[in-house]
């Protein structure tokens, strides 16, 4: 699966097909990749940017998800947090 933030032109993309019973999670604050409840960092793809520069910019952020199959199961749920400095 791919995310594509057309405001960055950054992706994030892992080297995996998902089952719809998997889970893969990823924090982009802390850097980290959960599959399936483990580690599963080892299957970003080398395209990809690290987890952690993926960022949304200030204002509005057209992200585009491309799973690897077009199955009804494949779906994704974004959740963030505005911060100020």
């Amino acid at each position: 699966p791919r995310l594509i933030n057309r405001t960055t032109g950054t992706t994030l993309e892992f080297g995996l097909t998902l089952a719809g019973s998997d889970r893969l999670v990823v924090d982009c604050d802390q850097g980290t990749v959960i599959l399936n409840g483990v580690d599963g960092f080892h299957h970003i793809a080398p395209a990809s940017v690290p987890p952690e520069h993926w960022t949304l910019a200030p204002g509005t952020n057209p992200v585009h998800f491309r799973p690897q199959t077009s199955e009804p199961e494949s779906w994704a749920r974004f959740r963030w947090r505005d911060a100020y400095l």
